[in-house]
């Protein structure tokens, strides 16, 4: 992936609105999901 996809990924983990909107078990998987994809950038 390209530098810029790691960002928007980091940026939607920090993301605080996203935060209001769902419950702490949502976003708890959320941040495992985005954690996942971080990962997987990382890598290539």
């Amino acid at each position: 992936m390209m530098k810029e996809s790691l960002l928007e990924l980091t940026r939607q983990l920090l993301d605080k609105k996203t935060v209001k909107k769902e419950t702490v078990k949502d976003y708890n998987d959320r941040i495992k999901e985005l954690e996942a994809q971080i990962a997987a950038c990382v890598k290539e």
